[in-house]
């Protein structure tokens, strides 16, 4: 049926048609081959950055297994800080009660001294007193 379409055209009007749509054809095939060309290059720069993601991916794991001894170490050294730390503190919260209670004692007992010499001051003026009476 088909064939009958085009034999029914005038032969200058198929040579234009077909002359479009080998023109169609042929820009079609030049943009599908610089798609194509383009997919081609963007795979190629994928393929390059997951090759370095994973080399960075293996440093980064080399460092780890490098580093892990040594942080295994700073962490050890930083509990036994905390926990000389905690017995310090515990040392100075034990003095500062001792020096509280000290320092009750101290005031304590320099109250009593004063009121101890206040009284001896004035029984030294009441012998002064009846000393210069006589």
């Amino acid at each position: 049926m088909s064939e009958e379409l085009t034999q029914q055209l005038p032969n200058d009007l198929l040579r234009q048609i077909l002359a479009r749509l080998d023109s169609m054809e042929s820009r079609f095939d030049s943009r599908f081959n610089s798609i194509e060309a383009r997919l081609d290059k963007v795979e190629t720069r994928l393929d390059s950055m997951e090759a370095q993601l994973t080399a960075l991916e293996e440093k980064v794991d080399r460092r780890l297994q490098e580093t892990r001894p040594i942080w295994e170490g700073v962490l050890e050294q930083l509990k036994e800080v905390n926990a000389r730390l905690d017995r310090t503190e515990t040392r100075l919260d034990r003095i500062e009660k001792e020096m509280v209670a000290m320092r009750r004692w101290a005031r304590h007992t320099f109250a009593e001294m004063g009121q101890e010499y206040d009284d001896l001051e004035e029984r030294v003026e009441n012998i002064e007193g009846r000393l210069t009476s006589q």
